[in-house]
């Protein structure tokens, strides 16, 4: 080849490797972006993310700098190398000379084997780009699910959550805890808070806690209606935070939701009976109605009698005459002459918290050591990490707010009396949003007409030191004005199942004698339920006592309350059931105490600076609760007093560098502020360099801490 064919020749080929180029851009230029992936560093058989995926990427990227840049992002993947992708050529706004195809790239970052969508190595892939959207839409958030009161499985209530979680991302998340429910399902554990300055989790929180006792579906309900209401709600304060748990003991609502005629216990394997096996002995349908309701067995030793109204028991005197046991309905299966004294599961959670516990031995139902429960461990120690305020446990039967107090305390009560005052205010505002009538202030166990070791409510309250009630969104006076005080209803096996039962709501005080029969009469609870069952039900929901005959010739009868009816109200009166149910979160919330810092005068004299200030509860609640440190009531007597090391409200005087305090203690400490009060006034006499800037910073135990520079 001559020289002159050599130099045309190598023209040629640079002329074609720039129209290569200019051809590259002017199609990538088109197509939005879409081009081969080496043009950004990629390889040859790697398709560039499309402008939409970048897009989003940029909007997961500035969503990691919100207050909640822990929440998990999900990433938005682009296709892999190895799947098949349609190809297509990029729109072209002209035609443009054709041009050689580009080399494979060699080394160490050649694609593998296949891994060409185009089947063509060295090929550009195409990914297919979607038609761009109308931008006036581009951000519009998803629609938020909405909410209506029924009764839901689990399942249901994960689906609502999620559909929450994925319209209004920067108000409700889901927390992983580690635990899950029924199905596999994650624990619905959900944190709601408004965008703000302070981080969801250092801000004060209120729990709203669904059916720890494992048994009231109607309070997860009501937490879902609060947590529907608060993402509605485009005025809500941004220094607090909600953890909504709906469903707090999963697996014993799940059981629930089939049939609440049970105890409410977890599905964790328990030895009740202490006879080397597990969950041997467990209810039966003996009847073959389908359902599995209480059982009466005649025996002498017997703590239980009929009363003048037949449908209810009460305990049995010295001269009554046919006494019984009570459990669940179904045989001996074990044979060891009891009647499911081990059915399947434990643990109640509501039970299973460090105070005034009876022992697993006496007490199955409150495990074998505190807070041995996962579940009931994980919301321990999630109160624990956070600056728990207010904590509501909706649960129960009773249709009441009660204060904590479980157990009577030999004529004591568990809420100290400087704070009684406090749960009396919150009792007011609970009848004013719902409507109802009660005392202001009613300890947990006259509210259930029984004592129980264990509560959660009294734990939160001694311990987390918060606000703790329990509000019974069902009970036998809530669908119509009575004057009758309602008590838990629920008869329960006692500590063996058959033996020594109590029913709740029984009490010590002897019953009158009915002058029909010579029978007691039903005690206050029951003649509640007889009310509302006969007026509003017409008497439908108890099934009779029937005989049945069990092995030996035993003879037991089968009946009681049916499912959703006194455990949980019927499905058709659960919305007039809840009605307050957010009003009543709203006043808790409108209520929390608000420090203001008041700075009264600030001066200087040369370098010699005098600061005086004083503190302000803006809110209606104190900032605090009276007692501190309060041991398990069954250790100790007294309350000890609160310390300097433990004050209830500080203030604090920032110095800056080169500034020396002369007068007034740099921390000062005081009890706490009740709704509107004010503390005393503070002076600090400082030396300071002139245009030096000071802070006080104010904290108490349910505020957020407010800091207020000054400059003398």
């Amino acid at each position: 080849m001559s020289s002159r064919q050599v130099r045309r020749t190598a023209t040629g080929f640079v002329a074609a490797v720039l129209a290569a180029a200019l051809h590259a851009a002017a199609g990538t230029a088109a197509a939005g972006g879409v081009g081969h992936a080496t043009a950004t560093g990629g390889r040859p058989d790697e398709p560039l993310r499309v402008p939409r995926l970048q897009a989003l990427e940029r909007t997961a990227g500035a969503d990691a700098a919100t207050p909640y840049a822990d929440a998990a992002q999900e990433p938005v993947a682009a296709p892999s190398s190895g799947a098949s992708v349609p190809s297509q050529d990029p729109p072209q706004p002209e035609p443009v000379p054709e041009t050689p195809p580009e080399r494979p790239v060699e080394g160490p970052d050649k694609a593998p084997a296949g891994g060409n969508p185009t089947g063509q190595q060295g090929e550009p892939a195409v990914v297919a780009v979607e038609p761009p959207k109308d931008p006036t839409h581009a951000n519009e958030p998803l629609p938020l699910p909405a909410y209506a009161p029924s009764y839901r499985d689990y399942a249901g209530v994960v689906a609502l959550a999620n559909g929450w979680c994925a319209a209004r991302p920067d108000s409700v998340r889901a927390l992983d805890l580690g635990l899950q429910g029924p199905g596999g399902l994650p624990w619905c554990v959900l944190e709601l808070a408004k965008p703000g300055p302070i981080a969801p989790q250092d801000r004060p929180t209120v729990f709203l806690i669904g059916g720890l006792d494992g048994l009231a579906l109607a309070g997860g309900e009501a937490v879902l209606a609060n947590v529907a209401e608060f993402l509605q709600d485009d005025t809500f304060s941004n220094d607090v935070t909600l953890i909504a748990i709906p469903w707090a003991s999963p697996f014993a609502l799940e059981r629930a939701f089939a049939s609440d005629v049970d105890d409410g216990r977890d599905l964790s394997p328990f030895d009740d009976d202490h006879d080397g096996k597990v969950d041997e002995d467990g209810p039966d349908d003996l009847d073959g109605d389908g359902a599995v309701l209480s059982m009466l067995i005649e025996d002498p030793r017997g703590p239980w009698t009929r009363a003048s109204d037949s449908r209810f028991l009460v305990p049995a005197g010295a001269n009554d005459g046919a006494r019984y046991l009570l459990c669940r309905e179904g045989r001996d299966d074990d044979g060891d002459g009891r009647f499911n004294e081990d059915p399947v599961g434990g643990v109640v959670l509501d039970r299973n918290f460090p105070l005034s516990r009876s022992g697993a031995r006496l007490e199955p139902l409150e495990g074998v050591l505190p807070l041995s429960a996962p579940h009931a461990r994980a919301l321990a120690d999630l109160a624990l990490s956070r600056r728990t305020v207010i904590a509501v446990f909706a649960q129960g039967n009773h249709g009441m707010l009660a204060a904590p107090g479980c157990v009577a305390l030999d004529a004591r009560e568990l809420v100290v009396a400087d704070d009684r005052p406090l749960y009396e205010r919150v009792g007011d505002a609970f009848q004013l949003a719902t409507g109802r009538r009660q005392r202001p202030y009613l300890p947990l166990h006259e509210a259930r007409g029984a004592c129980r070791g264990g509560s959660a409510l009294d734990w939160f309250y001694a311990v987390e030191r918060a606000l703790a009630v329990e509000v019974a969104w069902w009970g036998p006076t809530v669908e119509f004005a009575g004057d009758v005080a309602a008590a838990d209803a629920r008869y329960r096996p006692g500590k063996s199942g058959s033996e020594g039962d109590v029913a709740d709501g029984a009490s010590a005080k002897p019953h009158a004698r009915g002058l029909g029969n010579g029978r007691p009469a039903p005690g206050e609870s029951d003649r509640a339920w007889a009310t509302w069952l006969d007026n509003s039900k017409g008497g439908i929901g108890f099934v009779e006592w029937s005989p049945v005959d069990l092995e030996d010739g035993v003879q037991a009868w089968v009946g009681g309350f049916e499912s959703r009816t006194v455990v949980n109200p019927p499905a058709e009166t659960l919305p007039r059931v809840l009605a307050g149910a957010s009003g009543f979160t709203r006043q808790l919330l409108a209520g929390l105490p608000k420090l203001d810092v008041k700075v009264l005068s600030a001066t200087r004299d040369g370098d010699v600076c005098r600061v005086r200030a004083r503190v302000r509860n803006t809110g209606l609640l104190p900032t605090g609760l009276a007692a501190r440190g309060a041991p398990a009531p069954s250790t100790a007597a007294r309350r000890p007093a609160p310390t300097d090391a433990a004050a209830a409200l500080s203030l604090e005087l920032g110095l800056p560098v080169g500034a020396e305090l002369f007068a007034g203690r740099q921390r000062v400490e005081r009890a706490r502020l009740f709704g509107g009060e004010a503390s005393e006034e503070y002076e600090w006499v400082v030396l300071a360099p002139e245009g030096s800037t000071f802070t006080l910073t104010a904290r108490a135990e349910w505020t957020p801490t407010v800091v207020r520079e000054v400059k003398p």
